[in-house]
């Protein structure tokens, strides 16, 4: 499908400030970058003129602004004048496994209301900057949209005898299965260790019978040596069908990425307010 370049328009009605006001497991910088290209997301799809980023950080105070600023309207109609904004959009970054989540609430600056919009999720073969165009029309809804204009799509390149050529990138899956090949690995060893004690109590039970041991007393060292191996073997074999069911269970009922825990914080009075929901 071809990308629809934007045309130039009517100037911008409305100024949108985009300021992180919380983050777990996402660095300073990391959450800059993000805050950046949401902006720029905004700016491509929306009517608006947007401030993020470094800009952003440059205008608050010298400390930063409380992680519960966004409950507090004294606080929001600051940032409103800090910014020159008459919408803000407050983020909660945070990183979930290998997924990045972004949790925003709008905000009318000049009477501090704030409203939650939906969470944004983003898989790591995600590229950030379309699932945050995808966005932007439910994080702003009442703000116009910018005419688009569609262009024709590139012409793919052909091979030498003229035939069109695909190039395929293979999809690289992720460490998610590590676990999985742990278990797996170690059921493997478990049963090679089983099955080597298992062959030498059984040579040792067979030297045993050749000497007529069940019939007449032999060493009493050979009889605890043989028991020991074939003790480690029963050991050893449980513990390779233990392993083996947990890298079956693991394969079959550990959730894809796009099934992971969903994660939500959100600053509150005093703090912040975490949930965690898992599927079985």
């Amino acid at each position: 499908m071809a990308s629809a370049p934007l045309v130039a328009d009517a100037e911008p009605i409305e100024r949108v400030g985009v300021v992180v006001s919380l983050t777990v497991n996402v660095s300073d910088e990391q959450a800059r970058v993000i805050a950046d290209e949401l902006a720029e997301a905004l700016t491509q799809e929306l009517r608006v003129d947007v401030i993020s980023g470094a800009e952003t950080e440059r205008r608050l105070p010298p400390n930063g602004i409380d992680d519960d600023c966004v409950a507090k309207a004294g606080c929001l109609k600051d940032l409103g004048v800090r910014l020159e904004a008459q919408q803000l959009l407050m983020l909660v970054v945070l990183r979930v496994g290998t997924s990045l989540q972004v949790d925003p609430t709008w905000v009318d600056a000049p009477s501090g209301r704030t409203l939650p919009r939906d969470a944004i999720r983003i898989l790591p073969d995600q590229d950030r900057l379309e699932v945050f165009r995808a966005a932007a029309p439910r994080l702003l809804p009442e703000v116009a949209r910018r005419e688009a204009v569609a262009v024709e799509p590139p012409t793919p390149p052909t091979g030498v005898d003229g035939e069109t050529t695909v190039a395929v990138i293979p999809h690289e899956r992720s460490d998610e299965l590590l676990p999985v090949y742990v278990a797996g690995g170690i059921a493997g060893a478990l049963l090679v260790g089983g099955v080597a004690f298992g062959l030498a109590a059984s040579s040792d039970q067979g030297s045993l019978e050749d000497d007529m041991c069940d019939r007449v007393a032999c060493d009493p060292s050979r009889v605890d040596a043989m028991e020991n191996k074939a003790l480690a073997a029963d050991v050893l074999y449980a513990g390779a069908l233990v392993s083996a069911g947990v890298a079956v269970v693991l394969y079959f009922v550990m959730p894809e990425l796009e099934d992971a825990p969903a994660v939500s914080v959100e600053p509150t009075e005093g703090g912040a307010r975490a949930t965690w929901g898992v599927r079985f």
